[in-house]
């Protein structure tokens, strides 16, 4: 499997799973839950570094994918880890908004069939185009 299919298959794998995470939980909740919030910094980590295993050639093909602030945050939780204030990024969907996460798994899943053939449900590769 190509390098670029396989970070493309780590970030929507890690995108869907961090909606799972958020879906139906209040700030309230999200804010008292330790296990929640390390499950989502941990997939942040995965989609940043996927993310800059990617080609240049592939992030500069595809644009309209926010690459640049997909690894940066990552970037933020691995250094800035002792400033991270999840109930800011909660309530001001800070947490999401910073990868455009809800837009950027159609998009992803479009550039991942599209360039890799790679086709992707409920977060599992299941084959190829």
């Amino acid at each position: 499997m190509s390098k670029n299919k396989q970070a493309l298959i780590d970030i929507l794998t890690a995108t869907e799973q961090i909606l799972r995470y958020v879906q139906d939980t209040t700030p309230e909740d999200f804010q008292q839950d330790d296990q929640n919030q390390a499950a989502i910094l941990y997939r942040i980590i995965i989609i940043g570094e996927a993310t800059k295993r990617l080609s240049t050639e592939f992030r500069q093909k595809y644009p309209i994918i926010p690459w640049r602030e997909m690894a940066g945050l990552r970037d933020v939780v691995i250094h800035d880890y002792d400033d991270l204030d999840f109930e800011i990024l909660r309530e001001n969907q800070g947490l999401l908004d910073k990868i455009r996460l809800p837009l950027a798994i159609d998009k992803l899943e479009s550039v991942a069939l599209v360039s890799c053939g790679v086709i992707l449900a409920e977060s599992m590769w299941i084959g190829e185009y």
